[in-house]
């Protein structure tokens, strides 16, 4: 006997996860939205697909999407089109009605425009993850990304915000529950907000390879910044003794930027800190003997210089 349409549905309530990854099969994208969307927890994937689903996905998959969102007390939705094929596509502003979605996954699709600015309706939104488009752009971000107030999780790496302006990183620091920050490559301008240093909750911050100028901010204590990059930009001034606070800080990559002056003693009390870039830059003087403590330092200074020499680490190294 054969399984009921019925018996179909009743056993989709218990998936959490629908994986089209690199498969073959030309089963339309409506079939999944609408027998599988009905479990809570959806987590669809359309994963490097070549099974035709690539532009069926666009407007038509928010708008079944949508219809799901519908069906009682959907608390913990996502949506992610990740490596899938949507080139010379813009992200459809009906995406902005689904109101209930908490992760939206749209990297390395293809996607070319505008990011829109509807995406700030979604309120609940608390993984946003937009990078390698490097066709998107942006000239109004700042002004309604404040709206997700609830936003754990930030990439927008590898898009083109060079039109988004000196005043977009003022308004992520005001993300207060964010813990990710990634945003390399994006052609980000100005200063680092001293705001950044009051995110209580961030663990991951990446800004490297922009042209971001200005002080590094007194990260420090109580922050629990495990990774910190803000390689390849102009960044100047000394490094902030502040950073030796940072107790959990596992990679710090700060070079290729015009930092000068020595580096301070106080960041051998880095005691987690496993990798350590600080070249191309115009610090000078001794390597403070406080850096002996680091055991589990594994690379530092130079590129290929790797650390784990106990007090031979001391002496003169200019960079």
């Amino acid at each position: 006997m054969g399984v009921t349409p019925l018996e179909l549905v009743l056993h989709a309530m218990k998936i959490k996860v629908v994986s089209c990854l690199e498969s073959s099969y030309n089963i339309p994208l409506h079939f999944f939205l609408h027998v599988f969307g009905f479990g809570l927890g959806l987590f669809l994937v359309l994963d490097r697909n070549e099974n035709g689903f690539g532009h069926l996905a666009g407007v038509a998959a928010v708008a079944y999407y949508q219809l799901l969102c519908m069906f009682g007390g959907r608390e913990n939705v996502s949506l992610g089109f990740q490596e899938s094929s949507f080139n010379l596509l813009s992200i459809p502003p009906q995406v902005g009605e689904l109101r209930r979605l908490k992760n939206l996954r749209l990297s390395d699709c293809g996607f070319i425009g505008q990011i829109p600015r509807e995406i700030g309706n979604m309120s609940t939104l608390k993984f946003l993850d937009l990078s390698y488009n490097e066709g998107l752009q942006s000239s109004n971000l700042g002004d309604w990304i404040t709206n997700l107030r609830g936003l754990e999780y930030l990439d927008l790496s590898y898009n083109n915000l060079t039109m988004a302006g000196d005043t977009l990183l003022g308004s992520i620091a005001s993300l207060t529950n964010l813990t990710t920050i990634r945003m390399y490559g994006c052609g980000l301008s100005g200063e680092i907000p001293p705001s950044f240093a009051n995110l209580s909750r961030l663990q991951w911050l990446g800004l490297s390879g922009n042209s971001l100028r200005g002080k590094i901010p007194a990260f420090g204590a109580p922050l629990p910044l495990s990774y910190l990059a803000l390689s390849a930009n102009n960044l100047e001034g000394s490094l902030p003794s502040s950073l030796g606070g940072l107790s959990k800080l596992q990679s710090l990559y700060l070079y290729s930027n015009k930092l000068n002056g020595s580096i301070p003693s106080i960041l051998g009390n880095l005691s987690a800190l496993r990798i350590l870039y600080l070249q191309n830059n115009s610090l000078s003087g001794p390597i403070p003997t406080s850096f002996a403590k680091l055991s589990k330092l594994e690379v530092t200074g130079p590129a290929g210089d790797v650390a784990g020499r106990s007090a031979d680490i001391a002496g003169d190294w200019t960079y």
